[in-house]
């Protein structure tokens, strides 16, 4: 529903501009671009992304930049303008690898691929289609990793809890235990 979300992020904007928050309007004139790019609206798409990239760049956020440069390498990969593209794209993988950011390396990458894969470069497509799988594997490993941690974290509590009502079971049996006990004691009293 794409008139519903441009909406939303046409009012997220607006907010972000009254608070003067220029990160939060650089991802929602971000988001746009992808929106109007889902659309095949590219005129509109490059707008919303050349504002973001220049706000990006102003208050100096190199992942805003590499994921708004990698938006105007996938625009210009639609309109077959496979230069411009690719040098949208090396920009972003610049600065995705110089601040280690493995998904915005994996974009950028994958981006190269499919744009050199359409210009015939097949060499070059299977350079970057090789950094693209590898980054993308380690980012699935990655996680994985993570999710399987949270499972033994997980299981790890729940055995806690299970030994916490254990417990509490045992102590409530001893309390059951102690008033027998002492029932048995007022009895052999009384006789």
């Amino acid at each position: 529903n794409y008139p519903l979300v441009l909406e939303y992020q046409q009012k997220s904007l607006k907010i972000f501009e009254e608070i003067g928050d220029k990160k939060g309007i650089a991802q929602s004139l971000n988001n746009t671009g992808r929106i109007y790019q889902i659309q095949k609206n590219y005129p509109l798409a490059l707008e919303y992304h050349q504002k973001s990239l220049k706000i990006y760049e102003e208050t100096g956020d190199k992942r805003g930049q590499a994921s708004a440069l990698d938006g105007l390498a996938n625009i210009a990969q639609k309109q077959k303008d496979y230069p411009k593209s690719i040098e949208y794209a090396q920009r972003s993988l610049q600065i995705a690898q110089e601040i280690k950011a493995p998904n915005e390396i994996k974009n950028a990458s994958e981006t190269l691929y499919n744009t050199y894969k359409l210009k015939g470069d097949y060499v070059k497509a299977l350079e970057y289609h090789e950094l693209y799988k590898t980054t993308n594997d380690s980012l699935f490993n990655a996680d994985k990793a993570k999710k399987i941690a949270n499972l033994e974290v997980q299981a790890k509590i729940e055995r806690k809890d299970k030994e916490i009502q254990l417990l509490n079971k045992d102590k409530e049996l001893d309390k059951q235990k102690q008033q027998v006990l002492q029932k048995d004691l007022q009895l052999q009293r009384i006789e």
